[in-house]
């Protein structure tokens, strides 16, 4: 239980502190009337402060200033204990007898404001009936009635009146929306009383169709509100940024910040010319800009006021960039191949480009593009087809060439490309198609395409290439075309050769090859052309070259082969193909040529 002692200590007898003493009592009484929480365990102790006991020589202390003391002790006592500083709280005044006077402070802020109101303004005009008018602009509401004599203010905890608040403004609104809901639902059923049953029958059915119709729009428009997106692991994607959709300038920027310096027309047009909109429910929304961004710089790039392209059919247009002109893409949006060839395109391939992450097909042939391949094509990680033929491209390839891991086809023909290959080709492991023929690369080649295990065509003539052809050639086994004319290829030709079962044809012509024919050639049963012509190979010609069956070109012309001709195979007299057969042994060292000419072969101008 709690309890309050009064604590005096050794008051001396005088009438200021006999006022003590009954302010102490009043404060006590006071204290178990109305802040006595009896679910409490607690003592409170109320006591005179000792300055503010008159000293044992009697000297005489002033009343007021007692008063005012003990008025300030007990209304701290109170703050403290209470919490008093709320303002529904009474304040605490001691009266110069002991008596303590309570009065809200929200009722002592109205008395002051009417004191202000009265003192600043005129007295309404009372009416006819000598009371002020209710619709005066000083109308001043009356005071509550006075608390009756003997009456005990209670005064409550602001937590329980606040809760108590709370409630009764809550059972209110549920009793309006009771009543509410009843009066609706009155009213829904005097006017269903009065209708027949066909006309139920027509409101049900055209709501069962208004149902549907709304389900129908929903499915095709997303719903109405956009689901969330999800990411291929299926959890929901991040939040959308401010101005995704819209493309803002704040947006547009932060997905293009690694891509410096930004193509001026080509933001231009995006920011404030192209009204195009990604599909709200995209989860790549940032990737469809940024695509979109780099065919317009590619655009941009390559055309002046004189110099258009000869089709760019909805380039620059509102359109998705799917309805270009060579352009494709995946059911995502992004693109998957871009074919612009023999289009008339003027300039240079556009840094940008790199940014087509997911492109497979990159094919630029036949146009006018010149410099260098940018290093940025390293990013084109999808990347498996590149055809750049016959352009005007020069300078050497980018380091970057070996990222594209995934390529299966180069296409470098008829550009001025020079240099050796990059230390990095060897990493093109999926790489089946090289064709970098007439160009001015340089350097060896044998490291490069030992490693390349996929190859099935290799063209690489009319170029510089220097050095021996690698006895790892013939770990090449997918090999079926290998033409490596017109280069500086010295040495020997590897007897490896002969294990590539699947090789049809071998053009070696005007290089600087010595060394013999390999003598064990019977095994490309599969070969149609072979041509050495044009080299310092020596020696007799291998007797082996009769099993091959399919042979229908053969020229081994301008060499320094000697001894008698060997049976060659029957199927170099065949007319059934579609350039005829050839053979050509001129230029040679033979003596015995009785062969070749039973089988029509150039056999004319031998060396002596």
């Amino acid at each position: 239980m709690s309890q309050i002692t009064e604590s005096c200590g050794p008051i001396p007898e005088n009438e200021s502190n006999n006022i003590l003493k009954r302010s102490l009592k009043a404060a006590s009484k006071y204290f178990k009337q109305n802040f006595l929480d009896t679910r409490r365990s607690e003592t409170i102790t109320l006591s005179i402060p000792a300055e503010l006991l008159e000293s044992g020589n009697n000297m005489p202390i002033d009343t007021v200033e007692l008063t005012r003391q003990c008025e300030l002790y007990v209304k701290k006592k109170l703050e403290k204990s209470f919490r008093m500083s709320s303002p529904d709280v009474v304040e605490v005044a001691v009266d110069d007898d002991g008596s303590i006077k309570e009065e809200s402070r929200r009722d002592r802020k109205k008395k002051l404001r009417r004191n202000d109101t009265a003192s600043s303004t005129p007295t309404s005009s009372p009416d006819r009936s000598g009371h002020k008018s209710k619709n005066s602009a000083h109308y001043e509401k009356p005071d509550p009635p006075a608390q009756k004599k003997g009456e005990q203010q209670v005064v409550r905890d602001p937590f329980f009146q606040a809760r108590d608040r709370c409630i009764q403004n809550f059972n209110d609104l549920a009793t309006r929306g009771i009543q509410a809901f009843d009066d609706l639902a009155s009213r829904c059923y005097q006017i269903f009383q009065g209708l027949t049953r066909r006309q139920l029958m027509y409101i049900a059915a055209g709501l069962v169709l208004f149902i549907i119709i709304i389900i129908v729009i929903g499915v095709t428009t997303g719903g109405g509100s956009p689901t969330v997106p999800t990411t291929g692991s299926g959890s929901p994607a991040a939040s959308p940024i401010p101005g995704q959709y819209s493309g803002s300038e704040e947006f547009l920027r932060g997905v293009l910040f690694d891509m410096e310096p930004i193509q001026k027309d080509a933001f231009h047009w995006l920011l404030n010319i192209d009204s195009w909109k990604p599909a709200r429910d995209a989860t790549n929304i940032e990737q469809l800009w940024i695509e979109r961004y780099v065919l317009a710089a590619f655009y941009f790039s390559t055309i002046t006021s004189e110099i258009k392209w000869k089709n760019e059919q909805n380039w620059i247009s509102d359109k998705p960039v799917c309805r270009w002109f060579g352009v494709k893409c995946y059911a995502s949006g992004e693109v998957a191949d871009l074919t612009l060839s023999h289009n008339e395109i003027v300039g240079r391939i556009s840094t940008e480009l790199g940014k087509l992450k997911s492109l497979k097909r990159l094919k630029l042939d036949s146009n006018e593009f010149e410099k260098g391949i940018p290093s940025e094509i390293g990013g084109l990680v999808e990347l498996e087809h590149l055809d750049l033929y016959f352009n005007m491209l020069s300078g050497t390839l980018p380091n970057e060439i070996g990222m594209l891991s995934k390529l299966t086809g180069l296409y470098l023909r008829g550009n001025q490309l020079s240099g050796q290959l990059p230390d990095t080709f060897g990493a093109l492991t999926s790489l089946t198609a090289l064709q970098i023929s007439e160009n001015k690369f340089r350097g060896p080649i044998g490291s490069h395409l030992a490693s390349l295990r996929n190859l099935v065509t290799v063209v690489i003539d009319k170029n510089r290439f220097s050095g021996s052809l690698p006895y790892g050639l013939g770990k090449l086994t997918k090999l079926k075309w290998l033409r490596i004319e017109e280069n500086e290829i010295t040495g020997s030709i590897p007897i490896s050769i002969g294990y590539l079962t699947a090789l049809q044809t071998v053009i070696l012509g005007n290089n600087m090859i010595t060394g013999t024919l390999p003598r064990d050639l019977s095994g490309l049963t599969k070969l149609h052309q072979l041509d050495v012509r044009w080299n310092k190979i020596e020696g007799t010609i291998p007797p082996g070259l009769k099993r091959l069956s399919n042979l229908w070109h053969l020229n081994l012309s301008t060499n320094k082969f000697d001894g008698i001709v060997p049976e060659l195979p029957a199927s170099l007299t065949k007319q059934d193909y579609k350039n005829g057969p050839f053979c050509s042994l001129a230029g040679n060292y033979l003596a015995d040529i009785q062969n070749g000419d039973l089988l029509g072969c150039k056999i004319n101008g031998q060396r002596s």
